[in-house]
């Protein structure tokens, strides 16, 4: 194992910020690329290199937020079930044309399943029917999406997106919790719902941000990530963030 002097947060241990860190309290290692578990440790590539470190231990009690999911999951997937044959070569030919996302400069073809799952779940949060066919291809223009604009009027806090122009039917909100400042990525993303239209070439989408994750406080960083969807296809993600002003 290759130890180095790394960010505290990449350390392991209750004493990871008083002491330099060792075989046991580093994370980064050196080692083919790799992600994934083994056992009870974790693998990852990150900004800082190749991670790894224990595996969590997990609450037993789901949250509703990981059951919504799941419930989703389950019911998209109990339906590829109840196929027949020509649904089922339909899917499998419409996903020797599709490709997975590429990982380490390398992708493939996807399964009939996974492409199905793949469109159902993009089209699920907006409400639509399960697809038991496989829709057409889609042809995305620019994310018309601008930068994230946040105000603070007399402790009033609003977050509204630039929208000069429509976008997609469908288009996905993401967003991070509340960061430091400092940041320059986002420590992960969540869908908080559809963009709202946009009134006045500005699409407010405050209501979303506090149901998910509150009021961000003054001094923060908000990361916001929009996914034009059409037909269940869904275009490369768009990021904008901003901070959060005095009053």
């Amino acid at each position: 194992m290759f130890t180095a002097k790394i960010p505290r947060r990449l350390r392991t241990g209750p004493d990871r910020c008083e002491q330099p860190p060792t075989h046991e309290t580093n994370m980064k290692v050196q080692d083919v690329k790799q992600t994934g578990t083994c056992g009870n440790t974790v693998t990852a590539n990150t900004r800082y290199g190749l991670v790894r470190r224990r595996r969590p231990v997990r609450s037993k009690r789901s949250t509703d937020a990981q059951i919504r999911p799941r419930d989703v999951l389950s019911r998209i997937s109990a339906r590829w079930r109840t196929f027949n044959e020509a649904q089922f070569a339909a899917w499998n030919a419409a996903g020797l044309k599709a490709t997975s996302r590429p990982w380490e400069g390398h992708s493939g073809p996807l399964s009939g399943f996974a492409l199905y799952m793949k469109i159902n779940c993009a089209l699920a949060p907006a409400g639509v029917a399960i697809l038991t066919l496989p829709p057409k291809s889609a042809k995305f223009r620019p994310n018309p999406v601008g930068p994230l604009i946040i105000t603070n009027r007399g402790g009033e806090i609003t977050l509204q997106l630039s929208v000069p122009r429509a976008p997609a039917e469908f288009t996905m909100v993401l967003a991070s919790r509340p960061c430091s400042a400092g940041r320059s990525s986002s420590n992960g993303y969540a869908i908080i719902g559809l963009l709202p239209a946009a009134v006045g070439n500005v699409s407010d989408i405050t209501d979303l941000y506090f149901k998910k994750y509150g009021k961000p406080p003054v001094g923060s960083r908000v990361f916001i990530c929009t996914r034009q969807i059409i037909n269940g296809w869904q275009d490369h993600p768009k990021n904008t963030n901003a901070i959060v002003p005095k009053a």
